[in-house]
């Protein structure tokens, strides 16, 4: 599985209001980010500040791409998005792991994996940042198994530096990954969404046990009672998608494919979100 430097896509054009939660849509581009498998291209989004920079307007006119970064026991990274610190995040969408990461042997679905790129080339990766801290330490590539261990897609960060994905599984989670040191994926706490109907209004998040999180996230989020939907997807926040007009910027929208709706959860409260 290789990750391909491209030119990277415009982000989507804010969020659309049509009456009940479940009928809210993102409008504009419905995926800021593309993955492709192989030899075929990446496309990287935007940083959300809108700086573009050196090298990839260039890029975006010569139709050049070229491997960033390539290993074997990388599947189906399907999920990525820039970080607010200017590094990328690509995840696996796997159930069942076929090869386990050697770094993180008791993972057995997909792991989520920060590149750093090189702030004056972003073609290439910065094999000497400090923020590389899992071996071998000069690849430019670290794990980031405290995002835990599953199925993912969409990947966004809320304004506090949170930082929200799925389990793309049936059933599958909605999660919030808190750091302990913001722009530090490296260690804190994964959190699951539980409601008291198992879908929908107030609820919390639900510190999961962080050894079970980086072994099986979606296994030990439905043994706490977490809510279970079918194949949830992409995530989008107003904070990465421009303006959202409804809530300040406090709402996360996730797309649930088997039910075919979009849920909107109200982040204004931190520990009390309402789905």
């Amino acid at each position: 599985m290789a990750l391909h430097h491209d030119a990277p896509l415009a982000p989507a054009k804010g969020v659309e209001h049509h009456g009940a939660e479940r009928h809210h849509r993102p409008v504009g581009r419905e995926h800021p980010e593309r993955v492709r498998q192989g030899r075929r291209p990446l496309h990287l989004p935007h940083p959300r500040d809108g700086h573009r920079r050196p090298g990839l307007g260039h890029r975006l006119r010569s139709g050049e791409t070229r491997v960033l970064a390539q290993r074997a026991d990388w599947e189906r990274f399907d999920g990525i998005v820039w970080t607010p610190w200017g590094t990328v995040l690509a995840a696996e969408e796997v159930i069942t792991a076929a090869v386990r990461d050697p770094a993180v042997p008791e993972a057995t679905a997909g792991l989520v994996y920060e590149f750093f790129i090189d702030p004056t080339n972003p073609g290439q990766l910065k094999t000497d940042d400090p923020r590389d801290d899992v071996a071998p330490f000069d690849d430019g590539v670290a794990v980031r198994p405290a995002l835990g261990s599953k199925s993912h897609e969409g990947l966004r960060f809320d304004k506090r530096g949170n930082h929200y994905g799925i389990s793309e599984s049936n059933p599958g989670a909605i999660y919030r990954f808190v750091p302990d040191h913001k722009g530090d994926l490296s260690d804190g706490t994964l959190q699951a969404l539980r409601t008291a109907n198992g879908h929908d209004g107030e609820g919390s998040w639900v510190d999961l046990p962080d050894e079970e999180a980086r072994t099986n996230a979606q296994a030990a989020a439905a043994a706490l009672g977490a809510n279970g939907y079918n194949r949830p997807e992409d995530v989008e926040t107003g904070q990465s998608t421009g303006v959202d007009r409804n809530n300040g910027d406090n709402t996360l929208y996730v797309a649930i494919t088997g039910t075919d709706e979009i849920l909107a959860i109200d982040l204004s409260r931190s520990r009390r979100p309402f789905a």
